[in-house]
């Protein structure tokens, strides 16, 4: 896919930061540069938030 997955309560309730309101909490920090730390950068990339190594966004297993 070529743009974000939306951020929905069943797989914010899956990652680590558990609520919504937490997964854009930490995007908004991410996207403003700050270190969020190498967990959350990849619940991100695994949620489809943030883009993969080759530029893709793409959902993890966990998050189908």
């Amino acid at each position: 896919m070529d743009r974000p997955f939306p951020i929905t309560a069943t797989r914010a309730a899956l990652s680590p930061m558990k609520t919504v309101a937490r997964v854009r909490d930490v995007l908004w920090r991410y996207r403003r540069g700050e270190s969020i730390g190498f967990t959350l950068v990849s619940s991100l990339k695994s949620m489809g938030l943030i883009p993969r190594a080759h530029g893709r966004y793409e959902l993890g297993t966990k998050y189908q």
